[in-house]
């Protein structure tokens, strides 16, 4: 039997052995926890989406059709400074004649008689718009082909001076207008009325219209 000395040693070496036991244990069983596998990761590898977080599929293209390529050829034409224009080769003016317009004024009104003082006294007003006009007359390239007329009132004093002058009728050319009015104006004065005319005024009617 053992007495209560000994009985107090074997206890106390039983709880010391026992405890040393679980201390080692618990450093063994730390250490495996402490210790971790690495983790790799390639990032070139493509990324798994999963099927919950995917979106439409993308349509697929269709590749577009190359453009077609079309030559052109340019024909080459050589200049010759030295040849001559030969106007039979431009139809529309290989017979045309460059003449001048004639000036042509005429009485609207019918004044009787050739032989009245009226009558005489207007032809003299014709006769002298004629010869200024062909110093106004326009171009004709400024006319064209069709040459339009226009017509005038002018009224005159007794001592033959332009009271004043309107275009009751235009051609529709300004340029025209413009040199009939201009022509007018060099035209005063006329000459004074004869002693047979009668009235301190009056107005005469012409007709102005450029003929070939």
């Amino acid at each position: 039997m053992l007495n209560g000395r000994q009985s107090f040693l074997v206890s106390l070496s039983f709880h010391l052995g026992l405890l040393i036991v679980l201390l080692v244990a618990g450093a063994i069983m730390a250490s495996k926890l402490g210790k971790r596998e690495p983790i790799e990761f390639d990032l070139l590898a493509p990324i798994q989406v999963p099927n919950e977080n995917r979106g439409a599929p993308e349509p697929r293209k269709e590749p577009e059709p190359e453009p077609e390529i079309t030559e052109h050829v340019i024909e080459e034409h050589t200049f010759n400074p030295n040849r001559s224009l030969n106007l039979g080769d431009i139809p529309d003016i290989a017979n045309e004649e460059f003449t001048p317009y004639k000036p042509n004024v005429a009485p609207i009104d019918d004044l009787g008689s050739p032989s009245s003082p009226e009558a005489s006294y207007i032809q003299l007003i014709v006769a002298v718009c004629e010869q200024n006009w062909n110093k106004t007359k326009p171009a004709r390239g400024v006319l064209g082909r069709t040459v339009p007329t226009l017509d005038v009132a002018i009224t005159v004093a007794r001592h033959g001076r332009i009271l004043n002058h309107r275009i009751t009728r235009s051609s529709g050319n300004a340029a025209l207008d413009r040199s009939v009015r201009e022509a007018i104006e060099l035209s005063n004065p006329f000459p004074a009325f004869t002693s047979d005319m009668k009235g301190a005024e009056q107005e005469f009617k012409l007709r102005f219209i450029l003929d070939d």
